[in-house]
């Protein structure tokens, strides 16, 4: 499958359930809202964040702009890895295998937050897993304050 027709499918698959959870929280998650709200979410996808024109090295030499980060950050949820770590090429990030890889090789667990009451302190992926928990995905763990 190419990357347009995997951008296309996504839309259609995961962007309907995303643009229904988004309606869902509207409510609260409005900019004048004083709720905060902190979601985290497995995109099953990459993040336009990370395959960038400048990460494209480290990234099968491709630029995507994967649609489903874009609206999530187009409703004014933050990536807090990112936010945390701006850098994409310094910090991969990595916490899922696609393909037959063994290894870590995108980054498909996210943590989002909205509100201005949220000043994020650390965000950072979790390495060390029981064994009796499968592997193939690893979460991101974000700590915030609740500030006035």
């Amino acid at each position: 499958v190419d990357v347009y027709t995997f951008i296309d499918n996504e839309k259609k698959r995961r962007g309907t359930d995303l643009h229904l959870l988004l309606g869902a929280l509207s409510p609260v998650s409005s900019a004048s809202s004083d709720v905060a709200i902190c979601m985290g979410i497995d995109l099953n996808s990459g993040s336009h964040l990370d395959w960038t024109e400048r990460n494209s090295a480290n990234r099968n030499n491709m630029s995507v702009a994967f649609e489903l980060t874009k609206l999530l950050q187009n409703n004014g949820f933050v990536d807090t890895y990112r936010q945390f770590y701006p850098n994409e090429v310094l910090f991969q990030g990595f916490n899922a295998m696609r393909g037959n890889a063994k290894v870590y090789n995108n980054r498909e667990e996210f943590m989002f937050a909205k509100g201005h009451q949220l000043k994020l302190l650390e965000s950072k992926i979790v390495t060390v897993v029981p064994d009796s928990i499968a592997k193939a995905e690893l979460a991101v763990i974000s700590e915030f304050e609740i500030v006035d």
